[in-house]
């Protein structure tokens, strides 16, 4: 017991030298066998802890012992809980406004699973036409779900019917990949076109907000980070004030370097709207609403949309590829090229494995764990992997 107190002593004076170093200080101290160190990497991709008896546990702990922690890791993402419940979790926040991991399944969750599963290249989420529905075909499945909505049907959609009715089942089984996404978006792009982001972001408003939440949730980029008062605001539309308060200055000082931007990337969502054709033809009359405000600003005519959130500080988001384009498929590849989307995909799955956002002096992990998802052409399972054998999750050995 004295032992047992002194050593805890030990651990905690050496964490506390750390503060003020700038390193993570558990990260540090934890000093962990290899028996703890396989207890954990199983836990923190599979989602719960491998039983004594459990086959797997002899074999994860072989491959610890020979530094083959990767491969350890591939074996806890085999377990269908790794899809059910880190990639969801991984996925969840993405989908809604408050960033929420507790919501129910949902279309955008479940393609962040399918395409993980499936182990395709990321960044289709953003502007493939595709969709991930339960396997009605499976006989198995048939017998465990019995609700109607089991059988998916678009018109269910709207109201996520099919994913409650599927929400507690084996997603990684029963999950098939289906095209194209919805017969009523020719424009289909993904998440950024499904049933759950429509929600959160088509409603009412004027869809700035969906360029908002685009660049915030897949960029991890709030939009007044990107603010940039020296950008032209020849897109900036008709309900802006240029003059609030009867101020000049409070618009350009303000309002200017966000809208600018935003209302130059809004275009791609102009024939878009959270009713019952999610897709129209044309453009919406949201999209031109009170034009009585400033009658000389910008008039949407189409989906057309223009970067231009690409100098100064925003020139470390690493855009590539076409500034410019129509729709929210074009808007949509444009975002999943960059190197801010890649990066931001290495946050999360760190934030969502270690269990904590990186700190300052962790830019390099982050870096590395952006350069390998490209390198493994955006394979989301190989990016959890690679963030839960970092020694900054696990501790040392």
């Amino acid at each position: 017991m004295k032992n047992s107190f002194i050593r805890k002593c030990v651990l905690w004076f050496a964490a506390l030298s750390t503060i003020g170093s700038g390193a993570h200080p558990y990260a540090q101290a934890q000093a962990l066998s290899v028996k703890e160190k396989a207890d954990r990497l199983f836990n923190r991709l599979a989602g719960y802890n491998l039983s004594l008896n459990d086959p797997r546990r002899a074999r994860i702990e072989s491959l610890v012992s020979q530094g083959r922690d990767l491969e350890a890791a591939r074996i806890a993402s085999a377990d269908p809980n790794f899809f059910n419940l880190t990639v969801r979790q991984f996925a969840a926040p993405m989908s809604n406004r408050a960033e929420s991991a507790r919501v129910p399944l949902n279309d955008f969750i479940a393609m962040f699973i399918g395409v993980a599963r499936d182990n395709r290249d990321a960044r289709e989420l953003l502007h493939g036409n595709f969709l991930y529905i339960a396997d009605y075909n499976d006989p198995t499945f048939r017998a465990s779900c019995t609700e109607a909505s089991c059988l998916y049907s678009p018109s269910q959609a709207r109201n996520m019917a099919h994913f409650t009715a599927i929400d507690r089942m084996n997603l990684h089984r029963y999950l098939k990949r289906v095209q194209p996404q919805r017969p009523d978006v020719s424009d289909a792009a993904g998440v950024l076109t499904s049933y759950a982001w429509a929600a959160a972001h088509f409603e009412a408003g004027t869809n700035r907000r969906a360029t908002q939440y685009a660049l915030q949730e897949f960029l991890c980029t709030p939009i007044q980070e990107m603010a940039d008062p020296t950008l032209s605001d020849h897109r900036v539309r008709r309900d802006v004030d240029r003059s609030p308060g009867a101020d000049p200055a409070v618009y350009q000082n303000e309002c200017r370097g966000c809208h600018a931007g935003m209302d130059g990337l809004s275009g791609a969502w102009a024939h878009f709207d959270n009713q019952d054709l999610l897709q129209s033809g044309g453009v919406r009359d949201k999209m031109n609403r009170n034009s009585e405000v400033f009658p000389a600003g910008h008039i949407t005519r189409d989906n057309s949309w223009v970067n231009l959130f690409t100098r100064n500080q925003n020139a470390t988001l690493q855009w590539r590829g076409s500034m410019s384009g129509r729709g929210v498929s074009e808007f949509g590849r444009m975002l999943a090229n960059s190197g801010a989307f890649s990066k931001c995909m290495a946050k999360r799955a760190f934030n969502r494995i270690c269990h904590r956002d990186p700190s300052s002096t962790e830019e390099a992990i982050i870096n590395s764990l952006k350069d390998k998802f490209e390198a493994t052409n955006y394979n989301l399972k190989s990016l959890i992997e690679e963030a839960a054998i970092l020694p900054a999750c696990l501790g040392g050995r």
